[in-house]
């Protein structure tokens, strides 16, 4: 039986309160610039800075908020592993966002196809009734 003076032992790690109260503050100052730096408009480097703020923003929440700091092994494999995944991802998508424009040169040019949907009048109305045969 446990008197009232006896440690409990405790299963798990409990993560100091420096570590939690300075990532928080750092959460707390990354948000705050990240809305600061959209309201300038950099083009396309708004969205890399922003997402390269909210890699940062992550990256401490899962070190320090989920202890991933102190782990060692299989979590950090899987935690690098979605983050090697995210950069991919991401890779793609500003690529297409970036260079979507500049993969058709000729983007004017009607290709030499004939197009053969007629705009319809004014009116919204077919001017001449067409039969169509099976």
């Amino acid at each position: 039986m446990q008197t009232q003076h006896e440690e409990v032992p405790h299963p798990h790690f409990m993560i100091p309160l420096k570590y939690t109260v300075g990532t928080l503050i750092s959460l707390l100052v990354l948000a705050v610039t990240n809305v600061i730096i959209s309201q300038f408009d950099l083009g396309i480097y708004n969205i890399v800075i922003m997402f390269g703020i909210i890699l940062v923003m992550a990256t401490l929440d899962m070190l320090f908020f989920m202890g991933f700091r102190w782990e060692r092994g299989f979590h950090i494999m899987m935690f690098l592993s979605g983050f090697v995944f995210l950069f991919i991802f991401l890779s793609f998508t500003l690529s297409d966002i970036m260079y979507r424009n500049a993969t058709d040169p000729y983007k004017m040019q009607p290709y030499g196809i004939k197009n053969l949907v007629k705009p319809l009048p004014a009116g919204g109305e077919h001017s001449e009734r067409t039969e169509h045969s099976e």
